[in-house]
C-alpha cells in the first residue's frame, strides 16, 4: 500500500468510527428519553425544598401553599437541545398561570444566566406570579435527575402529582 491509500484508509475508519460513536449517542439519549433508568420522585412524594439564585441575584424559596397553588417545577439547561425545543411550551404555561411555573437551571449562574435569560425570556408572562427562574443552590441528587428537561408537577401541599422527564412539543394533559 502507498501511504497515500493508507492515509485514505484510516481517514474513512475513523470517519465511520465517527458516524457509529455519533449514532449510538443519539439512540441512548432517545431511549433515555423513552425508557427512565428510575422512577425519579415518585407521585405523593414530599418534594424537597428548593431554592433558587434569581435571574437578578436574589435568592428565592419555592414555596408551595394554597396561594401558590400548583407548581410545574421544570429542571432545565440551557445547553440541552430539548430543554431549548420545550421553551414555547413554558411560555404558554407561563400565560396560563395555572400551574406557577419554576424553571430551575442546571447549569448556568450568576451574570451568564442573566445574560442567558436577557436574550430567551421574551414571552414569559410577568402577570402570572409567582413565577420563578433561577439556579439551583443546593445538590440536585436531591431530585432524582437523570437529565434535562425534568418536569414535576407539584401540588399546593409539597407532594408531587405528576413526573415526565423529555421534551414538550405540547401542553400536555395532564397540567389541565
Amino acid at each position: 500500500m502507498t501511504g497515500m491509500t493508507v492515509r485514505s484508509t484510516v481517514r474513512d475508519v475513523t470517519n465511520a468510527a465517527l458516524v457509529i460513536t455519533a449514532l449510538v449517542l443519539v439512540w441512548t439519549v432517545t431511549k433515555r428519553q423513552r425508557e427512565p433508568a428510575s422512577p425519579g420522585l415518585s407521585p405523593g412524594t414530599q418534594f424537597p425544598s428548593l431554592a433558587l439564585m434569581g435571574v437578578n441575584g436574589d435568592t428565592v424559596g419555592v414555596e408551595f401553599s394554597k396561594e401558590t397553588g400548583d407548581r410545574l417545577i421544570v429542571f432545565f439547561s440551557s445547553v440541552c437541545p430539548f430543554c431549548v425545543q420545550s421553551l414555547p411550551i413554558y411560555r404558554s404555561v407561563s400565560e396560563m398561570c395555572y400551574p406557577s411555573l419554576v424553571l430551575a437551571f442546571t447549569d448556568l449562574k450568576g451574570l451568564a444566566l442573566a445574560e442567558w435569560w436577557e436574550d430567551h425570556g421574551d414571552g414569559f408572562s410577568a402577570m402570572c406570579e409567582p413565577t420563578a427562574i433561577g439556579s439551583v443552590l443546593g445538590p440536585l441528587s436531591l431530585y432524582e435527575l437523570r437529565g434535562t428537561p425534568t418536569h414535576y408537577l407539584v401540588g399546593s401541599d409539597g407532594r408531587v402529582k405528576h413526573h415526565f422527564e423529555g421534551s414538550l412539543t405540547e401542553i400536555p394533559p395532564w397540567l389541565y
